[in-house]
């Protein structure tokens, strides 16, 4: 990972990734970023209980391929505190298929 950089931008990674990869992802963002830097995930967010049927399925399909799972957005606010970063904001980006921006800030 590049040192140094204002901001860095994982868009459908952290996904694919455990926990405990997830946050080594995190976690050499957070390394390598500027103290006023910040990190963007852009994945799908799990809604609430019956409502987001697309991001659900998907949330299946990534637990039975890569073994991960999709997050809701207190998993992600641990993910990324875990990582050095604090949760800045989550914007939704298109009401087709559940992604957002979650913006994180260096801790």
């Amino acid at each position: 990972m590049p040192a140094g950089g204002d901001c860095y931008v994982l868009k459908s990674v952290l996904h694919n990734w455990p926990d405990d990869t997830a946050r080594r992802i995190v976690r050499l963002c957070r390394d390598a970023v500027g103290a006023g830097g910040a990190l963007l995930v852009v994945e799908r967010l799990i809604p609430e209980p019956n409502e987001g049927a697309d991001v659900k399925y998907t949330d299946l399909n990534t637990f039975v391929g890569p073994g991960s799972f999709e997050r809701d957005a207190e998993e992600w606010r641990a993910l990324l505190q875990a990582g050095g970063f604090r949760m800045e904001r989550v914007t939704l980006v298109g009401a087709f298929g559940g992604f957002v921006v979650i913006e994180g800030a260096p801790a």
